[in-house]
């Protein structure tokens, strides 16, 4: 379900994965007896999938609605922000010791360099 939720960067609900056709072949939904099922990609401001979040349940009489896919697409859409500001801060936070670096050398070389002119 994962894969196909990141791979088409589309939410997806099953209130009954058992019989779903769509994850008949999935072991995971035999394996865990998972009964009901939602799933929302992580979408980063290059609308590119970098993940998804999935809630299953396996209570038959509390099968996920529409309004609870909703609510986990929100919440995906909060997290993918969240995760890409990180993205830009880490990346923010090289370029800084990249540019302490480059000064530093510059400075090194500088220190290189005879003080007149020969």
């Amino acid at each position: 379900m994962i894969n196909r939720v990141v791979e088409s960067k589309e939410a997806v609900l099953s209130a009954d994965a058992g019989s779903d056709d769509r994850f008949k072949m999935s072991q995971s939904v035999a394996d865990f007896q998972i009964r009901s099922v939602i799933c929302a990609p992580l979408i980063d401001s290059e609308n590119r999938a970098i993940g998804a979040l999935q809630i299953d349940t396996k209570d038959q009489r509390h099968r996920f609605r529409e309004q609870d896919l909703e609510v986990l697409v929100s919440i995906a859409w909060q997290a993918a922000i969240a995760i890409d500001k990180a993205h830009m801060h880490e990346q923010m936070l090289q370029q800084r010791e990249l540019q302490r670096d480059l000064e530093l050398a510059r400075q090194v070389q500088a220190g290189f360099l005879p003080e007149q002119p020969p």
